[in-house]
Formats: structure tokens, sequence, C-alpha cells
């Protein structure tokens, strides 16, 4: 009988952990046990080869010879092996450049993988034209000459010793490099230093040799140069190269330094923390980085330091002696590239051109003095327009090949002109007195203004328009208040017909732009936010903060394929220019700050910086250079906690991740499906399973983001994906349930439109926490919201009401948290009114609930929703929701001037396991109707908790008489009372039941509906033991038929899976990846 594999891999992504450059375009890269290989002309993974399966990759050192096939020693923990690779690159098609089809790639195996008795530090082939001998650093301060070829041990020579810690610097030596040129030593180690030795030898003064003696070695000399600090965590590695040497480390920076000990530059465009890998091409041109965000990033070498990249020039006033006194520059703005305007306190109009170095006065006006706004037309023709304090708008337009200015007043307000903004070439906005908006027709060829419409702003402390723009029939504005407002063009309301109150915070919107159909706006709150706008209705998709300390946001600027977004702000004082495709600083110019009046502009790689500072206009030119190049994506910058399949078909997949770095990715992967028959079985059982082969021109996998969720405050713990109500057959749309840290809790909207482009909204948040009265005189202070920052959501489920109940409207859903406050909370999701509904929280477990998991019981009118949770006393729990309870709640809540209360809807019980063979169980009254359990209940509402001490279950009678029954697996209550002081009755709930399997925490949780009333349950955690059992449930309860159990790897994660040949199969991933097969069922 020809056997299957069980489990095959497809994709594989993760930190980069070796890197080798290999001649002048290709880079070698050791992602996990595969190695891939770069095109640096391309940008992209030409070829993969599983190289050391079941290890991690963590060196690649290259034979150097002089033939077109390279040859390499890969190594990682206690394994090496030897690969030839052979690039040929043959020439363009019809003469023309390169591309992807012109490269003939192959690497093969030369060497079977060999383990060694110890973990290998570093190789180097040890002869120079002998590629046989390759010697390597072992773990214990051993080093062995090892024959690769023919499979043997050479020599082995052992220190006296055997303690791998190093006592030569404060700490442990990560990484030692030799420059034989300059005959210096240099050494990296975790007290975040880099030392720089200088060695003297008396018998050796050829410095261009490769080889120095022994002899020489051993009469040789050191002295400490150089001590450098730059790093602000551990540094990993370092490469002495000819003018410069290049450190990487734990802060995931690449710092480039000189021999005097500056540093020259610093690459910051990794995620997270940790480059763990470098390497260096050979003509010291650039640098090769591999960080734990997944990403290999390419960086070009500069001799020259960073801050001294730019050069600065002072423009003093063409004035005479009487016209200087008690003036200066106001305000500043670029007409072009090389044309500065120029408006000074005294009312003067300056033009100067940089590269003429002339000036020309164009307006001397007193009635301008001491106040005055100004606005450059953003298109071609060179237009000016000023407003005064007394409401006048002046407008200067320049005609002709040798400019001749014009100029035309208008009297357009009766008090103070507060700001003046550019629609287009052709229109114009202006703020007035007391909020009053006026939209204006420009007519270049007649110098005509006219007015178009008149909008009111909304009160606020600082009332004026301070950003705005126009999209699709919609003027959108955004105030000094931090307000944005949406007015309907051509409409008779002035006033807004939607606004976003206080949302860039209180010190104003700084820009809007509009973008393929979405608003893009920013301000000085350090985020820029993303809308979507459709029939003159704006909705908030996403929310960006571009990194901590950028607190000031002026402008954004996108380009027109929308690759890459280019911010424009100040951090502190310094101008700064961010790219949030490199994830890099391009620029950073100090220049006091953003409260001051500047302007800048790019002509190709040049760059334009004016600012007005003290009594003196400074220009700032430089050239942003393409420093950097990304070869691979990022993915995160710390570990991964959680991922889920958005959406799968023949041409691709879309997953969700989650991260410990704050932030959820949506990433894509076009698939190429593999028709067998074992993976078409399991396409029609479980939708997940699919074969992932990328299709892109080089044939190699590659995952690619699609959106970046950075809404978080803390790390994402988990995540559960719900149908929405908007799903269509044009557009598939989910709900994704975010949390973690911080006890937050994050409702996404997903629609995709197609594979490579995908539409986020974010509905609403909520965090746990505990209403307080505080203050008696100020009505908003009478309540504040206590958050506790200590509480977790450890995990997340969620079903659609409607799947289990047709008559539910789509836009109703119920989500289950496991929190670490040992509370299991439920609530119920609205999506229509974007609305999160307290539904339950209960602490029965007493201990950090780790799983929940939501089972559905389909059974007509009389379906119900059954939901598991695990906590780390090694309980699992059934909780019941009924139809009723739910409707009563969804009605309570829909109530105008109701309070949020938690109500009790559903029955629960829970279970405590004990190694004591003690037989007692007690039935005894708890007091529910305290905050600290329940939350806020009415204060007659009590409710009785069964307790069990032992291993065996028990049951409650009709009477509410205790009554003992040996079982092997499980508890049932029959009847679960709620007193209520005021009926005097006694209400009698459904069936529920709660399982003792495991000795400490459940970290994995999963089931399977067989057939009818049967499902198959799954459990593994800390205790080692995979427990599955078999639970029967119908309208008489829950009954365990039957259930197995056994020794297997510790787990965090647990699926479960079914073929048609009554054949389960149980995936166990944690420290290890296990699967299980269950038979007989």
């Amino acid at each position: 009988m020809e056997q299957k594999n069980a489990i095959q891999g497809d994709f594989m992504t993760g930190p980069v952990t070796a890197l080798q450059t290999v001649g002048d375009n290709i880079v070698l890269a050791g992602i996990g046990s595969y190695l891939h290989s770069f095109v640096i002309s391309e940008q992209k993974s030409n070829s993969c080869l599983l190289v050391l399966p079941c290890r991690c990759i963590h060196g690649i050192r290259e034979f150097t010879n002089e033939t077109d096939v390279h040859t390499f020693a890969v190594f990682g923990e206690k394994c090496v092996t030897i690969v030839d690779y052979h690039s040929a690159a043959q020439s363009g098609k019809n003469g023309g450049p390169l591309d992807h089809s012109d490269y003939s790639i192959t690497i093969t195996t030369r060497a079977q993988m060999t383990e060694f008795e110890d973990w290998i530090w570093d190789a180097v082939f040890l002869k120079p034209k002998d590629s046989c001998h390759l010697a390597l650093a072992l773990g214990h301060n051993s080093v062995i000459l090892w024959d690769w070829k023919h499979a043997r041990l050479v020599e082995k020579v052992s220190c006296v010793e055997s303690c791998i810690l190093y006592p030569l610097l404060q700490g442990v030596i990560f990484s030692v490099d030799f420059s034989h040129q300059k005959q210096m030593m240099c050494s990296a180690s975790d007290d975040r230093s880099i030392r720089l030795w200088q060695f003297s030898f008396d018998n050796h003064s050829n410095l261009h040799e490769t080889e120095i003696p022994l002899e020489s070695w051993e009469n040789s000399s050191c002295t400490c140069v150089h001590v450098l600090y730059g790093h602000s965590a551990r540094v990993w590695d370092v490469r002495l190269l000819t003018c410069t040497l290049v450190s990487v480390g734990e802060d995931s920076t690449c710092c480039v330094w000189n021999y005097e000990g500056d540093v020259l530059q610093k690459f910051k465009g990794h995620r997270g923390k940790s480059i763990w890998s470098l390497s260096v091409d050979e003509k010291e041109r650039y640098v090769v980085t591999g960080g734990g965000d997944t990403s290999v990033r390419l960086w070009y070498l500069s001799s020259r330091s960073e801050r001294s990249n730019y050069v600065t020039q002072s423009l003093q006033l063409q004035q005479t002696s009487s016209e200087k006194e008690d003036d200066y520059p106001r305000s500043v703005s670029l007409l072009s590239y090389n044309e500065i305007i120029i408006i000074t306190n005294k009312g003067f109009l300056y033009l100067h051109d940089i590269e003429k170095e002339r000036w020309l006065t164009l307006m001397n006006d007193p009635e301008y003095r001491s106040y005055t706004v100004m606005s450059v037309a953003p298109a071609q023709q060179s237009c000016i327009v000023l407003g005064n304090i007394h409401g006048k708008l002046r407008i200067f337009l320049a005609e002709g090949s040798q400019p001749v200015w014009k100029r035309k007043d208008w009297d357009i307000y009766d008090g103070k002109m507060m700001s003046i903004h550019w629609l287009s070439g052709t229109r114009l906005l202006t703020t007035g007195p007391e909020g009053g908006i006026k939209l204006w027709n420009f007519d270049a060829d007649t110098l005509n203004l006219g007015l178009d419409e008149q909008y009111i702003l909304p009160e606020c402390k600082q009332r004026w328009v301070s950003a705005a723009s126009v999209s699709h029939g919609s003027l959108i504005c955004g105030d000094r208040g931090g307000t944005i407002h949406v007015y309907q063009l051509g409409s008779e309301f002035r006033n807004p017909s939607q606004s976003f109150p206080k949302i860039h915070g209180k010190t104003g919107v700084m820009n809007i732009i509009c973008h393929k159909g979405n608003v893009y706006t920013s301000g000085r709150d350090g985020c820029y936010r993303v809308f979507s706008h459709e029939d003159g209705h704006m909705t908030l998709l996403n929310t960006h903060r571009v990194y901590k300390g950028f607190e000031w946001i002026d402008k954004l600027q996108i380009a027109d394929d929308g690759a890459d977004y280019h911010i424009f702000g100040f951090q502190s004082s310094d101008f700064v220019l961010w790219s949030v495709n490199r994830n890099q600083k391009l620029l950073q110019i100090p220049c006091g700050g953003g409260h001051r009046s500047w302007d800048c502009s790019i002509r190709g790689e040049h760059f334009r910086f004016v600012y007005q500072k003290t009594r003196e206009v400074v220009v700032c030119d430089t050239r942003l250079e393409q420093n950097q190049l990304k070869l691979k994506n990022a993915l995160h910058g710390r570990e991964i906690t959680c991922v889920k399949l958005l959406d799968a078909n023949t041409e691709g997949c879309i997953v969700a991740t989650g991260s410990e770095d704050t932030s959820v990715q949506i990433s894509a992967i076009r698939l190429k499906i593999k028709l067998s028959s074992a993976t078409i079985l399991k396409i029609e059982h479980e939708k997940g399973f699919l074969n992932i082969l990328q299709d892109n021109e080089f044939g190699v996998k590659e995952m690619v983001c699609l959106e970046h969720l950075s809404g978080h405050i803390s790390s994402v713990r988990a995540l559960s994906l719900c149908p929405s109500s908007k799903d269509s057959i044009n557009k598939k749309s989910t709900l994704m349930f975010s949390a973690g840290g911080r006890a937050q809790l994050l409702v996404w909207r997903l629609t995709i439109r197609d594979s490579t482009f995908i539409v986020t909204e974010n509905l609403c948040m909520q965090m746990i926490g505990q209403t307080q009265k505080k203050g008696k005189t100020r009505m908003w202070k009478l309540q504040q919201i206590k958050l506790n920052p200590e509480t977790r959501f450890m995990d997340l489920s969620s079903v659609q009401l409607c799947s289990v109940w047709c008559d539910f409207p789509a836009h109703l859903h119920l989500l289950a948290s496991a929190c670490s406050d040992a509370f299991v909370r439920f609530y119920i999701f609205n999506e229509e009114k974007t609305e999160l509904i307290p539904f339950l929280e209960s602490s029965l477990h007493e201990h950090c609930v780790l799983k929940v998991c939501c089972l559905k019981r389909q059974c007509g009118s009389d379906s119900v929703i059954y939901i598991l949770s695990a906590a780390t006393d090694g309980c699992i729990a059934f909780w019941k929701v009924n139809k009723k309870d739910i409707h009563e709640t969804v009605q309570k809540f829909s109530q105008p001037n109701l309070d949020n209360r938690i109500f009790e809807t559903c029955s629960f019980v829970k279970c405590d396991i004990h190694v004591s063979s003690a037989n007692n169980f007690n039935l005894r009254e708890d007091l529910l109707d305290k905050e600290s359990m329940w939350g806020v209940l009415p204060s007659n509402h009590k409710q009785h908790i069964l307790k069990s001490d032992d291993r065996n279950d028990s049951q409650c009678n009709d009477e509410g008489q205790i009554s003992n029954k040996e079982h092997d697996s499980g508890m049932s209550a029959t009847n679960m009372e709620s007193n209520s002081s005021k009926e005097n009755s006694i209400q009698r709930t459904k069936h529920v039941y709660f399982m003792k399997h495991h000795q400490s925490g459940v970290n994995g949780l999963d089931y399977i509906h067989l057939q009818d009333d049967d499902y198959l349950i799954a459990s593994g955690g800390d205790d080692n033991a995979l427990v599955v059992t078999l639970v029967r449930i119908n309208s008489e309860g829950v009954k365990v038929v039957t259930t197995g159990s056994c020794l297997c790897a510790h787990s965090t994660e647990i699926t479960a899976t079914a073929d048609e040949l009554d054949l389960f199969t149980v995936v166990i991933s944690g420290e290890g990846l296990a699967t299980c097969q269950i038979h007989g069922i």
C-alpha cells in the first residue's frame, strides 16, 4: 500500500538568521531550514532550497575560488551541509536590460547533512586551495577540522576552559572580526560595546597577506584602542571594512562607524527588535541585514556623516537701513523650486530667485503689516494670495516668459481673514470671522474672483479652517480644534452634514488629501487617519501612528501608484521626512520646531527646505538618496501570537496575524492548488488546508502585506473571524475581533475586493473597566472608567447568530472571551449600530482562563450555542446560550436611557480538579450580587453554584438535593436555581456540563461535529496529556459517551480534522509538532 505524507511544508517565513553576498547581484539568506537566493536588481527571491530539515540556519560561509560555481558551508544548531550555487546571467533580450528570465540559477547539495555532538558557533574553509577541509568552532570551546568530502574527522582541539562564556569583556562575546590590512580586531558583546584592538607582529610586516604565520601570532601583542557605544542594546555582529566598520544589534539598528569612533550612518528600517544577520559585498558598496521582522534589507554605504549631508544658507533681506529697523520675515513659501516668497512684518513682499541670486520687491503696503496670511497656488501658474486683518484679499499673478506681476484686491470680510487654502488651481477657500467659509472660483485669464458657495464652521475655541480638500462632491475641512467636518457641495444647508469631533486631538488638523477614493487626514496628534468616502458620507477605516515621539504630522504625500507614503512633520526641534514603505527617516534637519513658517519642494533627487528662524530665512539643500532596498518584506517585529485564514481560493489566500508588536497584519499569498485526492478531501472538510505555492515570476513563495492595523496599545493575543452582514457576491466582508493586553478589544470589518486589495474599517473598541463616581460639582466628572491594565484577553471565539437561528438579523454576533483575571466574558455585537453589548461575565474558574470555543447545536427552533471555556486549573466548562436570553438582552439594550448593566442570561457550571481522592461534593450559595464577581447586578439577584472537590461527578435532583453518581468523565447538573426575593420562585434552566481532564493549564481546545448530536472534543495542556472525548448533546443535556487520553507533547494549540474513512487526526503544536490519529469512533 502506497504511503502518503500527512503533512507537507509549502510555505515558511521567519527571522533571517544568516546572510551571504555572492558577486554583485545575489544575496543568500538563511530563513528557518531554507536557503533563499535574492536578486538585488529584481528585489525578489529567485530560488529556495531546504538544506537543514528541522533546524535553523545560523551561518553561511563561502569557499573562495575563481570559477562560476560557488561552494558554501551552511550550518545551524549541531548540523552542517555543503551546497553549490551556480548563477549565470545571459544577455538581455534584444540587447536590452536583464530581467528575471535572463538568470539561470542552480543550487545543489554536495554533501549530506552531518550532525555533531555540540552546537556549531562558526565555520570556515581552512585551506584556500583545498575546499574539502572545514574548521568548525563548537559550543564548549573546542575546534574540529572536518573533511566533508570523505566525511571524517581530521583533528580536534579543545581548550582547557570548557565554559562557553568569555571573560574578556563585561559579558558574552557574540562576534569577532579581523582585518589583515589594518592588523586590527573588533569584538561585539552583550554589554552594548564594540571594542577595537590593534595588533603588533614583530616578525611579520607584509600587510597584504591573507595568512599570518603561527609564530607571528605567538609573538604578537594587542592594545585596545577604542571602546564604542552607539547601540541601545546588545550587539550581535560587527565587520571591519577598509574605511569603516559596520555593526548590528538587538535594537534593530545597523551602525556605520569610522575608525575614530564616530557614527557616520544609522540604518533603522527593521521593525521590532534585533537584526540577526549581516553581510557586506566584496567592493564594500552596500551592507545587507536580516531581521527578526523576517525582512531582508540592503543599505548603501557612505563615508560621510548623515548630519553633514545637507547644505544651509541664510538669506538677508535686501532692505535699506531704515527699512530694516523692526522688520523681519513673518512667513515664507516656495513659489517654485528656485523661487522663495517672503512676507515681512512691515508689509513687504519679496520674491527671491536662489539660482540667479536676484531679489524682487512685489509689494510694500502698510495694510499688510503685523498680520498677513499667505497661500501659493498648487498649479504650475505663479500665483500668490494674501489676506490681511481687515478682510481684504489680494492676488498676485505672473504672466509671460519674462514675468510681469499683476495684482487685484477684493474686500470679502468685515473683519480678520483667518486662513486661505487652494483646493485646486482654480478654486480657493477662505475663512473669516465667526467661522464664515467662502468658496471662490478663480479665473487666471481675466484675473477675476467669483463667489461660489458659503458655509458655517461650528463653534470652537480656534474657529478657522486649517486644512481642506474636495472629494466626490463634498468639501472636507479640518479646523484648528482638531475636528473634521464634511459639507455637501451645492446643498442649501450651510452647516456640516457630518463631523468627527477632536479626532486629531486639541491641536488641529494639519493636512487633508484624497487618493483613490479614500480621504487621508493628519494632525499634531502624531497620527494619520484613513476614511472611506461614499455618497457624501465618510467612514473611519484605520488610524496609523508613525513612531513614538513623532507627534507633529504636518503633511502627507502619497505616490501616484500608492507604493510609498511620505510624511512631513516635526520631532521635537527637528524637521523629519519619513518613508512609510521603507520604515525609516529619509531626512532629519534641525530647524527649531514646527511653530514657524516653512515650506519644502522636491525636484528629482534634490530636496529643498526653507524655514523662518529669528530674523532670517534659512535655505537647506540636500539629496534624497535611495539608500535602502527591500529584498524581502517584513511581517512582524516580534513574536506572532495568533493567525487566522481570511480567504482561500484557486487564486490565493489571505491571512490575518496578530503579534506582540501591538499590530495586526493582513497578508496575501497567491496559490496554486495541487489537485491530489488527499488535498481535495481536505478542502471538502476543512477549507483551511491548502497547499501554498507561490505564483510569482521566479516561482518562489512570498508573502505580501495588504494592510497593517495598528490600533492596539499592547500585544495582540487573540483573533476571531465571523461573517459580516455586509457580505455579498461582489465583495467578501468579514468581521474580525482582535484582543490582547491592557484589556483592549477591537472590532474590524475587512472587505476583500481582490487578491491584492482589502478595505479595513475600525468599527468599535472595548476596554475592561469599572464605572466609578468621582466629583460632586461637575456633571462631566460624575462617571469615569477606571481601566485595568493588568488584564489580558487570552482567547476569542465568535458566531453569527443568524447561522444558528434564522429569524435573527445578520448584524448580531455572539462573542466569547477568555481573560487573565479569571473571568469568562460574553458580548453581543450589533454590527448595524457598531455597539458591543456586555452580555455576561463570571469568575467561576478562579484561575486565568486560556481558551474559549463556540459550539453550535443545530436543531431547528431548539438550536442552542454551547461555549467551552478552559483555564489554568485544568477545567473545561460548558456554557449554554439560549435564543430567548439573547433576544431579551438585545431588547433591553435597545430601550432608551438604559444604564450599562450586565444581565445574567446564561447557565454555567465549573469543576475544580484536585489530585486528592476525597469524596465530597457541596452545593452552596455564593454571593454573586457583589460587583467583584458579576460587575453590576440587581441587588435582589443571587445564584447557586456547584462546587466539586474531587474527580467524581455529582447531580442535583428536582428538589435541589444532592446525589452522588460515580462517573469517570464528567458532571451533569440537571437543575440550576436562580432565586428572586420579589417573586419567591425557582426558575429552571437547561442542562450544562463540565469535564475534568487536566491537572494543569489547558492551552489547546478544539471540536469536530461528527453526526447528529455527537461531538468530538480534544484538549491538551501543560501536563503533556492529550484528552479526546466523545460528547453527546441533545435536549436532555450533555453526556460523555467515551473518552481517551495519551501522553503527548506540550501543546499551545490543537486542531482536529476528519476524513471520509472515519479516521480523525489531531494536530498538536507547541514546543514541537505532533499528530495523533483516532480510530473506532
